[in-house]
């Protein structure tokens, strides 16, 4: 399926107690920004990058010398904005 559409959509990934708490760890770096490029800096992102790297739907599809070189984080909402272009 990768190789035909260019993308493959894996679900319940993470638990929802993981999602809790990496928002918390995202949350408390980020502050009142509408996004962070430099995601990879936290202990947790680098952890979870790690982490799906080793689950059974993903890390067969990716290299063996695949390493994530950036995590970043779209908060866009009325109350925190930021410009973007079309891309």
């Amino acid at each position: 399926m990768l190789d035909d559409r260019g993308f493959v959509e894996i679900g319940a990934v993470l638990t929802a107690d993981q999602c809790a708490d990496l928002a918390i760890a995202v949350d408390s770096a980020n502050g009142d920004r509408a996004g962070s490029r430099n995601l990879l800096d936290l202990k947790a992102c680098r952890e979870l990058a790690v982490a799906l790297k080793s689950l059974a739907g993903i890390g067969p599809l990716l290299p063996p010398s695949a390493v994530a070189v950036q995590c970043t984080l779209f908060d866009k909402s009325a109350e925190r904005n930021w410009l973007v272009a079309l891309h």
